[in-house]
C-alpha cells in the first residue's frame, strides 16, 4: 500500500508541467465565466412580529415564518412586482408554478436566526429591485395576516349587528309601551325613577326622556295640575298605577337588562369596526433592507479559486487512471 502511494506520487511529479497547466487553464475559464454569467445583488433585512395572537405552542417568530413562507405571499409578490417577465417565465406554460416557484426560491432566502428574528436574503440582478423586493416581502405579510384577521374580525362585527338589531327592536316595543302607559295611567314620575340615568335611546326622531316629557306637559295638561297639589282626578289615574305598577316594574326590569346587553354588544361592534379600518402592522424592523453598491454573486476570487483547485484535482486524477489503465492492459498482453 505504502509502494502504491509512492508510485503514485512519483507520476503525479513527473506530470506536475501538465497538471500546472490544466490547473491555470481551469481558473482561466472561471475567470472568464465570472465575467459571463450575470451579476447578482443582495439585499438583507431583519425583522420582529409585534401584533400577533398566539395560537398555539409555537412561538410569536414561528408563527411569522408560516406567515411569511405562504404560497399567498409569492403571489402577491408575483403581481405586484411582474415577476413573471423579471425572471423570463412564460406564463402560458404548463409547468409556469413550478418554474416561479424555483426561481423564487433561488432568490428569496427566508431563515430564522438565533436571535428569534427572520432574516430576508434577495438577490437580484438589479440592485434596486432586490431591496423592493424585501419591502415587498414584508407588506405583503402584513397583508396577509391583516386579511385573515379582518375576516374573523367581520364575523364577529356582523354576530352583534344581527345581536343589536334583535335587541332594539325589542326595546322599541317595551319604549312605546311605556310611552302608552305614561299618558295613560300618569306614569311619569314612576317611571322617571326606573329609568337608567344614562339612558338616551333614539325614538322615532327624539329620545325616550323627550317623549317622557312631552307626556309630562300633557297630563299636566289634563289634571290642570296646581302647585298647591293634585285634584281627585289625578288621584285616580294613580291609583289605577298602582294596580299597573307591578307589570310596570318587570317591564323596566326588561327594558334595562336589554339596554345593557345592547349597550355592550353595540361598544364590542365598534371596536371591531375600529380594528378592521385600522391597518395594524405585524413585523418590525431590526435592520432595513439595504441598497447594495457592490455585487454579492458571482465573487470572481471565489470562483478563479474553485477553478483552479477543480482543474488540479481533475489533473491528478487522470493522470493516476491514465496509469493504471495502461498498467493494467501491459499485464493482460
Amino acid at each position: 500500500m505504502e509502494k502504491m502511494n509512492i508510485d503514485m506520487l512519483k507520476l503525479l511529479f513527473s506530470k506536475r508541467k501538465h497538471i500546472i497547466i490544466i490547473s491555470i487553464a481551469g481558473a482561466v475559464v472561471a475567470a472568464i465565466a465570472s465575467l459571463i454569467v450575470t451579476p447578482k445583488y443582495k439585499s438583507t433585512a431583519f425583522i420582529y412580529p409585534v401584533n400577533i395572537e398566539k395560537y398555539s405552542m409555537e412561538s410569536q417568530t414561528e408563527q411569522l415564518m408560516q406567515f411569511i413562507t405562504a404560497a399567498e405571499i409569492r403571489e402577491q409578490l408575483l403581481e405586484k412586482f411582474h415577476l413573471a417577465k423579471h425572471y423570463e417565465l412564460d406564463s402560458l406554460d404548463p409547468h409556469f408554478a413550478s418554474y416561479y416557484t424555483y426561481s423564487f426560491e433561488e432568490n428569496v432566502k427566508i431563515s430564522q436566526t438565533k436571535y428569534e428574528s427572520i432574516q430576508i436574503e434577495v438577490l437580484d440582478k438589479d440592485p434596486v429591485m432586490a431591496q423592493q423586493l424585501v419591502y415587498g416581502v414584508v407588506d405583503a405579510v402584513n397583508n396577509h395576516i391583516r386579511n385573515g384577521l379582518n375576516s374573523k374580525t367581520l364575523e364577529f362585527v356582523e354576530m352583534h349587528k344581527t345581536y343589536t338589531a334583535s335587541k332594539k327592536k325589542r326595546m322599541d316595543s317595551l319604549e312605546n309601551i311605556f310611552i302608552s302607559m305614561s299618558k295613560e295611567y300618569a306614569a311619569l314620575d314612576f317611571f322617571s325613577q326606573m329609568m337608567p340615568k344614562n339612558a338616551n335611546v333614539q325614538l322615532n326622531g327624539g329620545s325616550l326622556l323627550q317623549h317622557l316629557k312631552q307626556a309630562e306637559e300633557a297630563t299636566t295638561k289634563t289634571y290642570n295640575i296646581l302647585p298647591g297639589g293634585k285634584p281627585a282626578k289625578l288621584n285616580d289615574a294613580l291609583a289605577v298605577l298602582g294596580k299597573k305598577g307591578i307589570i310596570f316594574s318587570d317591564l323596566m326590569e326588561q327594558y334595562k337588562g336589554d339596554m345593557a346587553y345592547f349597550n355592550e354588544s353595540r361598544q364590542e361592534m365598534d371596536k371591531g369596526i375600529r380594528d378592521i379600518t385600522k391597518k395594524f402592522t405585524y413585523v418590525t424592523y431590526a435592520q432595513e433592507p439595504n441598497l447594495p453598491d457592490t455585487k454579492a454573486f458571482p465573487k470572481r476570487t471565489i470562483m478563479v479559486a474553485v477553478g483552479g483547485i477543480s482543474a488540479f484535482l481533475f489533473g491528478c486524477l487522470f493522470f493516476i487512471v491514465m496509469d493504471r489503465y495502461k498498467r493494467i492492459k501491459e499485464q493482460l498482453v
